[in-house]
């Protein structure tokens, strides 16, 4: 959660953008060739005092917005060289002010961070960021599936791992249920006529047509999944996850659900109910 009084999203966004800013002139700088291309010594110049003022504008409007959300993190942002949009300016003090511009974004983003909690990583980041893009296919598919994924992502994200395990849960348990539905029951249900996970998982494999190292790594991560879905959602009151557990539960219910579509729609085009 977010110290109290912070708007946690403004934060969030402002930080992120601090990140994206400072790539974003990193980038620039690894590919200053394709910028500078064939122009004359003079214009170069000129145009390297635009492109710190563009840079820079941008920062110090970061830091204004930054300052109206939180008036006390003024002290705790850097102020880069100041430098007019008119001067002529040489490629190598081009190159120093931008890195300093830079430097400042990511020295904005941590503090904005240390308002933030948790912090997660950029290991993390980059997870959830990818599970999203990858559920945004479902969105179509079912509706209410893709908005507890959402939820249980946005859960992680604020560091509810148990409400995002427990979301997560809930998504496993529904897609080995529908499953047990769609499939042929005698290849998924067990002698007492329950639904088994093992069975469901392996029925996946056969109608996805997954075989050999890509068959084994799908079984053991969809059983591992159902384990750790039990645990948290149903089975054990005293099971807390860890952030690693969440994470590993969040991205097992995520691919089951893409597994789950991928069935659906295979079934469909076999014109089974």
């Amino acid at each position: 959660m977010a110290r109290s009084g912070v708007d946690e999203l403004k934060v969030r966004m402002l930080a992120e953008e601090a990140r994206g800013l400072a790539d974003e002139i990193a980038d620039f700088i690894q590919n200053l060739d394709k910028y500078s291309g064939e122009w004359d010594k003079r214009l170069l110049a000129m145009a390297y005092a635009q492109y710190v003022e563009r840079f820079l504008s941008h920062y110090e409007d970061l830091c204004y917005r930054v300052q109206s959300v939180l008036p006390e993190i003024e002290s705790s942002i850097m102020d880069p060289m100041s430098v007019s949009g008119g001067d002529i300016i040489s490629r190598g003090e081009m190159v120093a002010i931008l890195k300093s511009i830079a430097a400042a974004s990511r020295a904005l983003a941590e503090a904005l961070d240390q308002y933030l909690e948790p912090s997660l990583s950029s290991e993390e980041r980059d997870k959830l960021a990818s599970l999203r893009a990858q559920i945004e296919e479902l969105r179509d598919f079912e509706l209410n599936l893709y908005k507890h994924l959402m939820c249980a992502i946005d859960e992680y994200e604020e560091g509810d791992y148990l409400s995002s395990s427990l979301v997560a849960g809930k998504v496993v348990q529904y897609i080995y249920e529908q499953l047990c539905k769609k499939l042929d029951a005698s290849k998924v249900r067990d002698d007492k006529g329950g639904c088994n996970v093992e069975l469901v998982a392996k029925q996946i494999a056969e109608v996805l047509g997954l075989k050999g190292k890509d068959r084994d790594k799908h079984l053991r991560e969809l059983i591992e999944t159902s384990k750790l879905a039990r645990n948290y959602f149903t089975h054990d009151i005293n099971a807390i996850p860890e952030p690693q557990e969440a994470l590993r539960l969040l991205s097992g219910a995520c691919d089951l659900a893409l597994k789950y579509r991928a069935v659906v729609e295979k079934l469909r085009s076999q014109n089974v109910p």
